[in-house]
């Protein structure tokens, strides 16, 4: 086992580590199972994350102050983490903005890079966990937005269905329970991969292509 690889006491998941899978962007559960169960040594992979939360910092500002002038009380990152545990593990998370006025709230997320469907689904994880974990928000009907540089997606309270619930619950289920899932290398994800090369023997280093003819076309 890697020197720097800890066991957790219990099941952990950050709600950006099941976002992707969620959404199809990625399908490596491994990899959300191994940090789940495990503190973990980070990969490097060149991100120069200065300059991103540079870019963050700004939009996350220009966001909250929006909201203020629209006359919502605006809370920001730290002051929305939120641990929700359940039976096999515990979830946790730390929206950008949340503004409220009266009953109503609005979940935003900001984000520097292009729009992907993670990024909704990130959002409505929020909005499905907030009332269940801050007593604040218990009464609070929430939707949610996405903002980029460019524009931005609205979320709907309606969206957050039986059908999104459960896929969310069987994914947690899966990512926190004893069985270690198979890996799923592939090169696209594992250069983008936070689990460190040391934890992963099996890590793609170069793009696999499998080629073949025809006569079909």
């Amino acid at each position: 086992m890697h020197s720097l690889k800890t066991v957790r006491p219990e099941p952990y998941v950050w709600v950006s580590w099941i976002t992707k899978l969620l959404a199809g962007e990625s399908s490596c559960v491994w990899s959300a199972w191994l940090r789940a169960h495990y503190q973990t040594a980070k990969a490097l992979n060149g991100f120069d994350m200065g300059a991103w939360q540079m870019d963050h910092a700004a939009m996350l500002r220009k966001t909250a102050t929006e909201h203020e002038k629209e006359g919502c009380e605006v809370f920001t990152e730290g002051q929305n983490l939120f641990v929700l545990k359940g039976k096999h593990g515990t979830l946790s998370g730390k929206p950008d903005v949340v503004a409220i006025k009266h009953k109503a709230g609005l979940v935003v997320d900001t984000k520097t890079g292009s729009p992907k469907a993670s990024d909704r689904i990130q959002v409505m994880v929020y909005m499905w966990a907030l009332p269940k974990t801050n007593p604040a928000f218990a009464d609070v009907t929430f939707d949610g937005m996405v903002v980029y540089k460019t524009g931005y997606s609205l979320i709907t309270a309606d969206e957050i269905d039986a059908v999104f619930i459960k896929r969310v619950g069987d994914l947690m289920k899966e990512v926190c329970g004893d069985a270690e899932p198979h890996k799923a290398p592939s090169f696209g994800e594992c250069k983008f991969c936070p689990v460190a090369p040391e934890d992963c023997a099996d890590r793609a280093q170069t793009q696999k292509v499998h080629e073949g003819e025809t006569e079909d076309f």
